[in-house]
């Protein structure tokens, strides 16, 4: 028996772009050209097979990255997101940032949610399972939801990258402050690591 279906459709292909083209018994150059006709059909629906593929990959990975709504209350029964880093800068960044962020001391958003000039569905907070743990990828905006007391209300779950994965292997600054972790140390800088103050989430366990 012919076990290679492939062959079996170029050639239908082939005899069928003859007929077509050719309805006279072609020459060898028009057999020719049938079958390079039919070998560009094959190409394109493998190439469409690809697509295909690819975008059931995309819809998997999309359904992967459902948001969890967790409460704010201190003693609520949903899962606590951990820091993932074994320090964080006492500023945020400003590239990317939303204004209310961007440049701002972690302090100073802290007493903008404390106050209520800022909710905690302003500073979402991407995170990835871990050892059965959720763990933040969100360092800044987890610290100051942490030193307001309050708990991440507006979480994407993610698939973690292998730099959020190294973060982890980093040795702790802190004894009681393990990765992941409930507590996170301020520093100065990356290279000063002078310990400012310790955030820790509110009714860490």
């Amino acid at each position: 028996a012919y076990s290679d279906p492939e062959g079996l459709a170029a050639g239908y292909l082939a005899r069928r772009a003859a007929r077509k083209f050719f309805p006279v018994v072609g020459t060898r150059a028009a057999a020719n050209t049938a079958a390079r006709l039919a070998q560009r059909q094959l190409r394109r629906a493998e190439f469409q097979r690809k697509l295909a593929e690819s975008a059931a990959r995309r819809s998997r990975f999309e359904k992967e990255r459902v948001v969890c709504d967790v409460r704010t209350a201190a003693n609520s029964l949903e899962p606590q997101v951990l820091f993932g880093q074994k320090r964080v800068g006492p500023t945020f960044g400003v590239e990317g940032r939303p204004s209310y962020l961007a440049g701002r001391e972690i302090s100073a958003v802290a007493g903008d949610l404390r106050t209520g000039a800022l909710h905690p569905d302003q500073l979402p907070i991407e995170a990835f399972y871990y050892d059965g743990q959720l763990v933040s990828a969100n360092t800044r905006s987890l610290s100051a939801l942490s030193e307001a007391g309050l708990r991440p209300t507006n979480v994407t779950i993610i698939q973690p990258s292998r730099q959020l994965l190294r973060r982890l292997q980093e040795t702790p600054l802190l004894p009681n402050a393990p990765l992941p972790g409930p507590r996170v140390p301020v520093t100065p800088t990356q290279s000063d690591l002078t310990i400012l103050r310790v955030i820790e989430i509110p009714g860490a366990r």
